[in-house]
């Protein structure tokens, strides 16, 4: 099966002005493996309409999406007015699933539109202090027979004995991609400058690679173009610590480790932004993680209270781990994701990666946690970081001057 031939099995129809909204209804829908379907791209081809129209045909479930102020000013021509229309003339009434935040009253319907018949639908109401609750109650009436011929993510690689090996930026792009990692409200928050009040899904997250220079690093001058990210996990990893129950662990190469000179000897960073210093990525990350956790808020009380922690090891590492632990309800999308570490790379996006879940190929998932835990117990002790501080604190100085 392509992953292109999958079909979504609910699709969600909603104004963009409540985005985030609906937003949360399919990151919930996502992670019950329910395979929503929202359009988030304005297209402006003229086949637009056609496209909507045959992905409504195909799910099994239309979710209309309702709140206050969505039906001013429209017309027939309005795409979320079409997409409602054609779902009324194709769907049977126990397809369409009605939702609304609390301030939507149908009231506000114009009569001339031709959605009418909209009254007849039950409205279920989703509101913030309750939207777990109301969730549930939705899902309940949804019979998840019908969805069984449709996959998610998730399912896909399963799919594929689990055993799905391409490049990170492919993995990151097509199927483990950050929506559908760490959810798409707390994404949209990230993405938007917001602070995230809702709910968080992930327990904690534990990685092992030569410098985290995407995350600590997030000056476009010390990433390569193909990865950098405008410091956007960063920015993640700052709501997620914000939640008492999350917890974060990097361990990372020494500076002046054995890791990563045979690293930089072998062009194995893939940092095309550092070809001259290469070594300027191991003392910036080290330099950026002691920052934190001295001078950030956020990250200076998570590193207090056991709740972020960083390692040093001098150990060759042969790939980076990144292991993700979900909260109960979501557990069932524990994994990791490994990315070998090659030599000669002109990008670090172009490593092989290759992902595991825990409920399915605990054998493989395993082994990679005791990989990950074989380096953590190699780290460097406090009084040699101690002993050690001073000297790369210099290093970096010189670095920044050079740089």
């Amino acid at each position: 099966m392509q992953l292109e031939k999958v079909k979504s099995g609910i699709f969600i129809s909603y104004r963009r002005s409540y985005s985030f909204f609906a937003g949360r209804i399919h990151d919930y829908l996502k992670f019950k493996g329910l395979c929503p379907y929202m359009d988030v791209y304005k297209m402006k081809q003229d086949y637009y309409l056609d496209v909507l129209k045959e992905r409504i045909s195909e799910s099994p479930y239309f979710l209309l999406v309702l709140a206050k102020d969505c039906f001013n000013n429209l017309n027939k021509k309005d795409i979320f007015i079409q997409e409602i229309l054609t779902a009324l003339e194709i769907k049977d009434a126990k397809d369409i699933i009605v939702v609304s935040d609390d301030k939507f009253s149908f009231n506000e319907l114009d009569s001339s539109l031709g959605l009418d018949s909209l009254k007849n639908h039950q409205c279920d109401k989703i509101t913030h202090d309750y939207f777990e609750t109301d969730m549930k109650k939705i899902i309940s009436n949804i019979d998840i027979n019908r969805l069984n011929n449709i996959v998610d993510w998730k399912e896909y690689i399963e799919l594929n004995n689990n055993l799905l090996v391409s490049s990170r930026l492919n993995i990151e792009k097509n199927y483990a991609t950050i929506i559908n990692r760490f959810g798409e409200d707390l994404v949209s928050c990230v993405v938007n400058h917001n602070s995230f009040h809702g709910v968080n899904k992930i327990r904690q997250i534990r990685m092992s690679c030569y410098a985290a220079s995407i995350i600590f690093n997030p000056a476009r001058n010390m990433v390569d173009d193909k990865a950098f990210d405008n410091g956007f996990l960063f920015n993640v990893f700052g709501e997620l610590l914000k939640d008492e129950d999350f917890s974060l662990e990097i361990l990372i190469n020494a500076p002046d480790s054995i890791g990563a000179k045979e690293a930089i000897r072998n062009n194995m960073l893939g940092n095309s932004a550092l070809e001259e210093i290469p070594e300027a990525v191991f003392y910036s990350s080290y330099i950026n993680l002691n920052r934190l956790i001295n001078e950030e808020p956020i990250f200076k009380k998570a590193y207090e209270n056991r709740r972020f922690r960083f390692y040093l090891t001098d150990i060759v590492m042969s790939g980076a781990i990144f292991q993700i632990e979900y909260k109960k309800e979501w557990e069932r999308f524990d994994h990791i994701k490994y990315d070998i570490y090659s030599y000669d790379l002109e990008s670090n996006m172009d490593r092989r990666t290759m992902i595991f879940f825990k409920n399915n190929n605990y054998e493989n998932y395993q082994f990679f946690c005791k990989s990950y835990n074989y380096l953590k117990s190699h780290r460097y002790k406090k009084e040699l970081i101690n002993q050690k501080h001073p000297e790369w604190m210099k290093k970096w100085e010189e670095i920044e001057e050079d740089l």
